[in-house]
């Protein structure tokens, strides 16, 4: 069974100590933690594993802080970033853990927020939000509450208003075919995209023959 055989404080970091188990350097410990610890203890390698472990998890913990400061995300988007930190899945399951019964990693919380979010910055159709919440990781019916009240309709005539003041000088046939590929391109459905198009035009004062679909 390894032996405590040095507890040094860490250089540049006197909350933190260097243990080395039989003369080597075996892992770093919150200063808590090393109080409990003392040269000449005998451990068990279960011991020094736990002990490792919470270690990972509270550096994970706060390598999750970090991230949230920057912005919000997801269950999933964080435990593919501690993945590629290199935590194992034991740790990660942990330290989510943590985060989520503290509340600060919510995907129903996130998912609502950023649906919000989306329709008032940057509009766009249920199927592009409901695209992009898929790759950030959520599940179906969370996406489905959270995007259960968009109103497709109202945020594609908010994205063609922005849209149609780059447009507005162009022929009635060049605004009917770029603010229908920017609309696609933002996801409304096709009923949507044609119906928005044509109270564009029509307020442009476009002649009725212009209003006709090409389609």
């Amino acid at each position: 069974m390894p032996t405590v055989t040095a507890l040094q404080p860490q250089a540049g970091n006197q909350a933190r100590v260097n243990v080395h188990l039989d003369g080597e350097f075996a892992l770093g410990l919150s200063g808590g933690r090393a109080a409990e610890w003392h040269v000449g203890q005998v451990l068990t390698e279960a011991q020094v594993e736990l002990v490792r472990t919470a270690e990972a998890v509270d550096s994970g913990v706060k390598a999750v802080r970090r991230l949230l400061d920057v912005r919000p995300r997801t269950d999933g988007e964080m435990r593919m970033r501690l993945l590629r930190k290199g935590f194992t899945a034991a740790e990660i399951e942990q330290i989510m853990q943590r985060v989520e019964q503290a509340g600060e990693v919510n995907d129903a919380r996130f998912a609502t927020q950023w649906v919000e979010t989306q329709t008032t910055f940057r509009p766009r159709g249920a199927r592009a939000l409901v695209s992009e919440l898929r790759r950030r990781g959520l599940d179906a019916e969370t996406i489905a509450v959270a995007t259960a009240g968009v109103d497709e309709l109202a945020a594609a005539r908010m994205a063609a208003a922005g849209r149609m003041r780059r447009l507005a000088a162009l022929p009635a046939a060049a605004v009917r075919r770029k603010l229908g590929d920017f609309l696609q391109r933002r996801g409304f459905a096709y009923d949507v995209v044609r119906s928005v198009v044509t109270e564009c035009l029509t307020e442009q004062g476009a002649p009725p023959d212009d209003l006709q679909s090409e389609d």
